[in-house]
């Protein structure tokens, strides 16, 4: 990836995790609970003692120093632009927060219209900011996605900022309604087509920021198997999830170089462990639940690195690398092979070209 220069000498635990990669024999599931053991040890000292006042002193300085796009690009709502998807809980809802604060006219692309409004509802009385508007967006729906950008791009807005954060998590086998494993559909391939059918809007607004949410689960797996998506025989709702966020990786890592030269560019975070609703799914969750509120981070924890990527110039023109805790580390090495990088991206517009025709302009 480039700025290698930047990447951080690897911790003890991505030592540890890289090592359980390389393990060959052992089973992907089990490999993902012991890269998440490592993980809870690597943030155990911010999830025990940062205070929610430390954390709120770190996005304020975050936006107090933010990089700010060129205000000839702004049109007519005289702010930069951001779109957050699956804006209305968690990180989402935490970054979207901070980017308001930042005074950035935000679009929640969220799914469900009454969950949204309640958040609009919050967000307005904890910052009484009211530059913010909901448009709905079904991840799980190409054609939903399709008309998303269609409805954005009448608007004439600009688009400086695009933030994929919504995802799911470990859900039982279902398909997408274009016939998409549901982990694999959601987490990459909608937003996939969301930032393709976007990314004319965001280079005509350059300087531009993308940002996909992945995860240190992708450690626990060692390649894109087109038979767990494929087969629902072989679907593992934890090794589908690690699946999917390495694909995020290797979307980020391609479309960096596609996008050399345009004055957008595109970042994956990590937020950590975070205590949000995408642990609904695993078995016992109203026990894990419990666990999680005192184990994991909170999502303004969780929200630092996204916000970081987003605002700071320390970023500027960095595109193509994976960070978490606000710094750029290594991901995998399977999300670091170039082949595995084109591989996936012709996989996933072989697969759209089929109900999407424009998909094959993106090959």
């Amino acid at each position: 990836m480039p700025q290698g220069d930047r990447i951080q000498t690897p911790t003890w635990t991505e030592r540890m995790a890289l090592f359980l990669f390389n393990q060959e024999a052992l089973p992907d599931p089990i490999r993902l609970f012991l890269v998440g053991g490592l993980e809870l040890a690597s943030n155990w000292h911010q999830i025990l003692f940062e205070s929610p006042v430390t954390t709120n002193s770190h996005i304020t300085r975050m936006i107090r120093l933010a990089q700010k796009p060129d205000s000839a690009t702004f049109g007519a709502t005289a702010r930069p632009v951001a779109i957050v998807t699956g804006a209305n809980t968690g990180c989402g809802y935490e970054t979207t927060k901070g980017l308001l604060q930042a005074g950035y006219h935000v679009i929640l692309a969220c799914r469900n219209p009454d969950i949204t409004q309640k958040a609009i509802d919050r967000l307005k009385q904890e910052t009484d900011l009211d530059h913010m508007e909901f448009m709905e967006l079904d991840l799980a729906s190409l054609t939903s996605v399709a008309g998303f950008c269609n409805t954005f791009k009448a608007k004439g807005l600009p688009l400086h900022l695009l933030v994929n954060n919504a995802g799911i998590m470990m859900t039982p086998y279902a398909r997408t309604a274009e016939g998409f494993e549901s982990q694999f559909g959601v987490n990459y391939v909608g937003h996939f087509v969301l930032t393709m059918k976007l990314v004319d809007v965001l280079k005509h607004s350059a300087p531009a920021r993308i940002i996909n949410l992945t995860s240190n689960a992708h450690l626990s797996t060692r390649s894109i198997d087109t038979k767990r998506l494929e087969d629902p025989k072989a679907y593992d709702p934890r090794v589908n999830y690690a699946i999917s966020k390495l694909a995020n990786l290797l979307f980020t890592a391609e479309l960096s170089r596609r996008l050399e030269g345009t004055g957008v560019t595109v970042n994956a975070a990590h937020p950590g462990p975070v205590a949000t609703e995408l642990y609904r799914h695993l078995p016992a969750a109203h026990l894990v639940s419990a666990a999680v509120r005192y184990m994991f981070l909170t999502p303004a924890q969780g929200a630092l690195t996204t916000l970081h990527l987003a605002l700071s110039p320390d970023v500027n023109g960095v595109s193509g690398m994976y960070f978490f805790n606000r710094e750029p580390h290594r991901p995998s090495p399977a999300a670091e092979n170039v082949e595995n990088q084109k591989a996936l991206w012709e996989y996933t517009v072989d697969k759209l070209a089929a109900k999407f025709p424009e998909a094959k302009e993106w090959a």
